[in-house]
């Protein structure tokens, strides 16, 4: 089980066990001596699996199957793609190198920008449509008059 908790250490930071043992709260230490070690307890399996649920478990504990659950993948993305408009430039290469791990802090700072924006979208949007109105109306009165300075005459 080590050699693949290797190989997913691999796949999410490109081999960095320092960034990787970040992510989950581990010292590096503990994560070398999981990747060292024989055996691997229960406790680091459930967090492996609570904090990258793209990660499989029948891959993970048996090395059957394929690492990633394509649909859980898939799924994990979906679920940050409506945030795009309003991640960092780091945030969105972050999400297109398939992190999907990021802080709950972050995720709520998200979901502010993203209410504001709207906000402000739905403001400029109301604006724009008080203007039309504004502007047909006088085109209204405009006419009406023009029509009734013809018939006058």
């Amino acid at each position: 089980m080590n050699r693949r908790l290797a190989q997913f250490i691999d796949y999410k930071t490109g081999g960095n066990q320092k960034e990787f043992a970040a992510m989950l709260g581990w010292s590096p230490q503990y994560l070398h001596k999981m990747l060292k070690g024989d055996s691997m307890g229960i406790q680091p399996v459930t967090s492996l699996l609570q904090a990258f649920p793209e990660l499989d478990a029948r891959w993970l504990i048996l090395g059957e199957g394929s690492m990633v659950d394509i649909r859980r993948y898939i799924l994990g993305m979906l679920e940050f793609e409506r945030y795009i408009p309003v991640m960092t430039r780091d945030q969105v290469t972050d999400l297109a190198s398939g992190r999907t791990d990021f802080p709950p802090g972050t995720v709520e700072e998200w979901k502010a920008r993203l209410a504001e924006r709207d906000l402000m979208i739905r403001r400029r949007f109301d604006e724009a449509y008080e203007k039309q109105e504004n502007e047909r109306k006088t085109r209204e009165i405009f006419v009406k008059n023009n029509s009734a300075i013809s018939e006058h005459q």
